[in-house]
């Protein structure tokens, strides 16, 4: 190994070394401000993990099933498959539509309906079908605020530790008399730390909350697609009877 490679190894484990130093001998104050951030970081990472596997069965399922219902024959046909995609937003907005619509033209049994009767049973529908889909959105956005919450408050967290290693520096400047490096350079690096593990607990936690707030506002422009098929299928069907 080339001498060049062997000092980049050992600065970076001084490096390493002092940072673990500076946290081992951080005061009462800054290691609870350490402990939080670790707590939201930990959190964070846990539920960027959940999100992500469910968004990603989400639009699988979602294309799968799209993929059956335009291929069905009927609504019918199509109910007996919904088990099989049960992971898929479409798949449950269908299940609540066709299930209230069997409801409704249950309750108004006859073998041909009036324009007027029909356009009752599509607004019926339609609220049946907006319900679902809020549902779904609601569930889709589940634990993000607290992603929101940690890269908002989580630099604030690290400034509120940075600012109390700078005091902590000063007042050991006032009992050393004196404000040379070597007795500001501890207090200050003590306190930079809280400021990089705030935004290491946030960085990531704003990355993943918009890039899956962007894969739930597809989905849901996919759901709104769905339903507006869903319901030109029932009403094209209504009239032909």
């Amino acid at each position: 190994m080339h001498l060049d490679n062997l000092l980049y190894l050992g600065s970076i484990g001084a490096f390493n070394s002092n940072i673990l130093g500076l946290i081992t001998k951080a005061g009462w104050m800054a290691w609870s401000v350490l402990v939080i951030l670790l707590l939201f970081s930990i959190v964070s990472w846990g539920i960027i993990f959940l999100k992500y596997r469910v968004l990603r069965h989400a639009t699988s399922e979602s294309n799968k099933f799209r993929s059956v219902f335009r291929k069905s024959a009927s609504l019918s046909e199509v109910s007996k498959k919904v088990e099989q995609h049960r992971g898929s937003p479409l798949a449950n907005i269908f299940h609540e539509g066709y299930q209230g619509l069997a409801g409704i033209l249950k309750s108004k049994e006859g073998t041909s309906y009036t324009s007027d009767e029909i356009g009752q049973i599509m607004k019926r529908s339609e609220r049946i079908l907006r319900s679902s889909i809020q549902d779904e959105a609601s569930y889709l956005e589940r634990y993000l605020v607290f992603l929101a919450t940690t890269g908002n408050v989580t630099p604030f967290v690290g400034l509120f530790g940075t600012v109390i290693g700078i005091i902590n520096a000063f007042q050991q400047i006032g009992q050393m008399g004196t404000a040379s490096i070597a007795a500001v350079a501890p207090g200050i690096a003590e306190a930079l730390v809280a400021t990089a593990a705030g935004l290491a607990a946030a960085i990531p936690a704003v990355v993943a909350y918009n890039y899956f707030l962007n894969k739930i506002k597809q989905l849901s422009t996919d759901m709104d697609t769905f339903a507006a098929e869903f319901l030109s299928y029932v009403e094209e069907g209504l009239k032909r009877r």
